[in-house]
């Protein structure tokens, strides 16, 4: 019983969640068109009438989407029921408006019917009008032949072998039993929608009183009048008579509820007051804008703007269907552009952006590691790079200002950009799999290193194609080159990744330990960086030719200087600053003394605290009397100047005056002095007095359990990485 309750609660969750989609994303096309059509008209102008009842509605409008977006779901769906039955009274004033027009139109036809007749010939007419006479008689022929057609004893057309020859109910003198039949059967109708609709507003509005149901069904008085034998002609004025009615009972509703209103409206400010005085005024514009920015919201909101536009330029759109039908990604992209514009559908792209490009980073982490990779996501923040990007352009471009169809070419050239990042968030994704994956083997291994190497093909690919498709269609300006050079980074980024990647496979199937991987991979990241940086330089070089020129511009000058920046200035200080550290602890390892093959001999039945492979041909001593495999500590001494087992610092010994590093020298050293006593391993873990660069006992168990396990590329992957 306990698990079904869960259950329930479960479902009920998500109704509310599935509800409150529904119900607030009508707010935003609410603002939408307030935006578009009435933010103009928010003050009136001058004291014309018409002015002040546009500003009203337009306000209206504005505080409708507000609480459609603000309100609690209990408080929303209130106002819905209250929306839904505003509809209605208008559909049941509009049934009694038609119902009316249809009496009095078929009255004048039956009217002319008659007029027209001279030969005195009884036609058969299907119209009505009103009558003075009622006979029980007729009545009664009329509910039996009804009664006949309804059990299918009789078929209408025998129905009209009798003709009466008195007036009943509104039947013109002469009226078949069809005639009589199709009028009954339109004033049950007209009755029943009434009583419909006044129930369907009942329910809404949650009226129990009997009387104030009658008052809802008001709009049955004129088909009871069309009963009851008055004139035809004062059918319009019951109708009327009826509206007015309903009016009054607005009006009386509003008065009643008045006074709950305001408690609402004292409660709200209150509870503002109290928050602003608790918190401030930011949190609770922080809290607003979270109310009000709810991303699934505005995707709702822009894919139904975008299946309507696309709907509307492929059926209406005379100048734009063949266009689209021939050239369907134009269509979309057309599309696409027409929706942004104005600010909101603005912002509702950007998010719709943000999600494709998320959707489709999340489908290569399925695609390379299976549905796993949906519950364990590394990436929660994806996508958010894309929609930035497309914001920040549409701002620096002004985008919802310029006209169709230059409005085109800018959103192909602001794609162009958000095509480039999702490009290179998508390596990001691919780039740690693919190194993870280069040291396993076997069959499955196989596969996942053909889906990956695949994807990066892709990646390879569609920026070189993207590039050349640029320079077709644009000319060779400042941002062209900005988004081709970003490009172009990208190939050459998953040509080094490739080739890494094949290295690692090559160190994977050796036997014995490779040296120079670190090496070589140092060097492979090297040239790689290096083209990035020479393609970097270029676009600066092409930036500062534009701006002499003469096509300077604000714009321009800040992109070109965060260029100059990030891709030049910081990675020239990063790739500086690797070559020192890797320079210095090249230095550091050659001035550490070699283990003699005494010690070797010693040690061979140790392994080395890095790789956990045998010291068996040769071994580096630290000052601390730590013995490691000479490649090993040096990929360690690129990340840290500290020794693996104790964290003391490792430094060579320096002559003072010529500045030359003395190694040590290789004299016997017996194994024991290389192993700390007790007393030392007292003072360096145990001690409360401990150094905090020191580590304690508990994270040299985690660092030693950390190691286990791990192959010799992944080493290498860490201390380069």
């Amino acid at each position: 019983m306990a698990f079904r309750s869960l259950e329930w609660q479960m479902k009920g969750k998500y109704f509310e969640i599935v509800a409150s989609l529904i119900l607030r994303v009508p707010g935003l096309f609410l603002l939408e068109h307030w935006w578009e059509y009435s933010v103009a008209y928010t003050w009136p102008h001058s004291q014309d009438v018409a002015d002040i009842f546009g500003a009203l509605i337009a306000n209206l409008v504005l505080i409708q989407g507000l609480l459609i977006l603000l309100l609690s779901l209990e408080n929303l769906v209130i106002l819905y029921m209250h929306y839904i039955s505003i509809g209605l009274i208008f559909v049941g004033c509009f049934i009694s408006r038609y119902y009316v027009a249809t009496e009095l139109e078929l009255a004048h036809s039956h009217e002319e019917s008659l007029s027209d007749d001279d030969d005195g010939t009884e036609r058969r007419l299907r119209h009505f009008s009103m009558s003075q006479v009622f006979t029980v008689n007729s009545a009664l022929r009329i509910a039996k032949e009804y009664r006949d057609f309804a059990l299918g004893k009789e078929d209408i057309s025998s129905m009209s072998a009798g003709r009466g020859n008195s007036l009943v109910f509104g039947i013109f003198h002469g009226a078949t039993s069809e005639d009589e039949f199709y009028f009954f059967r339109r004033q049950i109708a007209a009755i029943f929608i009434q009583v419909v609709v006044a129930s369907f507003i009942s329910f809404c509005l949650d009226v129990n009183c009997h009387y104030k149901r009658a008052v809802l069904a008001v709009y049955t008085l004129p088909v009871v009048f069309r009963f009851s034998g008055m004139p035809i002609g004062l059918l319009l004025f019951v109708h009327k008579l009826s509206s007015a009615c309903i009016i009054l009972t607005i009006i009386f509703y509003i008065m009643a509820y008045t006074p709950d209103l305001a408690n609402f409206a004292k409660s709200l400010y209150f509870h503002l007051y109290y928050e602003l005085q608790t918190f401030g005024l930011s949190l609770i514009l922080i809290d607003l804008f979270n109310q009000l920015y709810v991303p699934i919201h505005f995707l709702i909101f822009w894919c139904v703007k975008f299946l309507f536009q696309f709907y509307d330029d492929v059926f209406y759109s005379e100048s734009n269907s063949n266009f689209v039908i021939d050239r369907w990604y134009m269509g979309l992209l057309w599309s696409l552009t027409e929706v942004c514009q104005n600010s909101i559908t603005f912002f509702s792209t950007v998010v719709a952006i943000a999600y494709l490009s998320s959707s489709i980073q999340r489908l290569v982490q399925v695609i390379i590691q299976g549905p796993k990779a949906v519950v364990n996501d590394r990436y929660p923040k994806a996508g958010v790079t894309e929609g930035l990007t497309f914001f920040l352009l549409g701002i620096q471009t002004g985008f919802i200002h310029i006209k169709m169809p230059h409005r085109l070419a800018a959103m192909t050239v602001i794609l162009f950009v958000v095509s480039a990042s999702l490009i290179q968030s998508i390596f990001e994704v691919i780039e740690p799999l693919l190194l993870s994956l280069g040291a396993q083997r076997g069959t499955s291994s196989i596969f996942k290193q053909c889906k990956v190497l695949l994807m990066c093909l892709i990646l390879f690919i569609c920026p070189l194609y993207m590039s050349s498709a640029l320079a077709k269609i644009f000319d060779l300006d400042f941002w062209t080159l900005v988004v081709m050079s970003s490009c172009l980074m990208t190939s050459v980024q998953v040509a080094g990744l490739l080739v890494i990647h094949i290295i690692f496979v090559y160190d994977s199937y050796r036997t014995n330990p490779w040296e120079a991987l670190d090496d070589i991979i140092y060097y492979t990241r090297a040239v790689v960086r290096f083209l990035e940086f020479i393609i970097a330089v270029f676009i600066v070089g092409a930036g500062f030719h534009e701006s002499l020129a003469g096509t300077w511009s604000w714009s321009n000058s800040i992109i070109l200087l965060v260029h100059c920046y990030f891709n030049v200035w910081q990675k020239l200080q990063i790739g500086w600053k690797s070559f020192l550290q890797r320079r210095e602890a090249v230095q550091k390892i050659n001035a550490l003394p070699c283990a003699v093959p005494a010690e070797l001999k010693k040690l061979s039945d140790d392994v080395c605290s890095i790789c956990y492979e045998p010291m068996v041909t040769s071994a580096r001593k630290t000052p601390c009397n730590h013995f490691f495999h000479g490649a090993c500590l040096r990929k360690w001494l690129y990340i840290q100047e500290k020794c693996p087992n104790c964290a003391t610092k490792v430094s060579p010994i320096i002559k003072e005056q010529t500045g030359e590093e003395i190694a040590p020298t290789a004299e016997e050293t017996p194994i024991d002095s290389a192993m700390p006593t007790l007393e030392e391993i007292r003072r360096v873990v145990l001690e409360d007095s401990v150094p905090p660069s020191l580590p304690r006992l508990s994270e040299l168990a985690r660092l030693d359990s950390a190691r286990q396990g791990r192959t010799r590329s992944e080493t290498v992957y860490e201390s380069v990485y």
